[in-house]
């Protein structure tokens, strides 16, 4: 008898801690980013072997600016758990990127860059931190195929820039992003060599 409430009283932890779980992801889902740290939280008081409610709180406190706690509960869990799904492992590089742990984090998208090459959420992260790492060819390359978005039309006579200089060219650089992701591409300009070229920008009417 004894055994057996124990064992009931196990299953209702479970259950309670798999509730939470499931409310966090409904939450992060929403925005609602602070409300699912609680409710991550929460979960792994219920079951603290609940290795995705702990990935999953790390990715809801870097959502929320917290990157410096994100990158602790993500020790965490590697400590706790050999392996690491795709997601944990992409999320875990997104809050070191936040943390300004450029290196880091391009160690840690590396190998996601060979296990899901088509993933565009990878390319753009690992892009990205190419750019910062100066590595120039290689970000531009990893952006260009743009999974799943409309590329604009070029005007007529134009062709894609590929890094080379401008002497005596103009370069149209299109934001395609939102306004905030305009805003912080924006400082990237100043990088580009123009050397005796020109440059255009075609942006949100906000920007101008």
């Amino acid at each position: 008898l004894v055994a057996r409430q124990a064992a009931g009283a196990s299953g209702d932890l479970r259950g309670s801690a798999q509730s939470l779980y499931g409310k966090g992801r409904a939450l992060l889902s929403s925005g609602q980013h602070s409300a699912a740290v609680v409710a991550f939280r929460r979960a792994l008081t219920f079951d603290p072997t609940f290795d995705e409610a702990r990935t999953e709180l790390a990715l809801a406190l870097g959502l929320c600016g917290r990157n410096a706690e994100a990158l602790e509960v993500y020790a965490e869990a590697r400590r706790r758990s050999g392996r690491w799904s795709a997601r944990a492992q992409f999320n875990y590089a997104r809050a070191l990127h936040g943390a300004g742990k450029i290196e880091s984090a391009r160690k840690a998208v590396e190998p996601l860059r060979s296990s899901e090459p088509g993933n565009p959420h990878i390319r753009a992260l690992a892009a990205q931190l190419d750019l910062q790492r100066g590595e120039f060819a290689r970000g531009w390359a990893m952006f260009d195929p743009r999974p799943g978005r409309n590329l604009p039309v070029l005007p007529q006579g134009a062709s894609p820039w590929r890094g080379e200089n401008l002497p005596g060219k103009t370069l149209l650089v299109r934001d395609e992003l939102r306004l905030s992701d305009g805003v912080q591409l924006a400082r990237l300009l100043a990088a580009i060599p123009k050397e005796g070229g020109h440059i255009v920008v075609e942006t949100h009417k906000d920007l101008r």
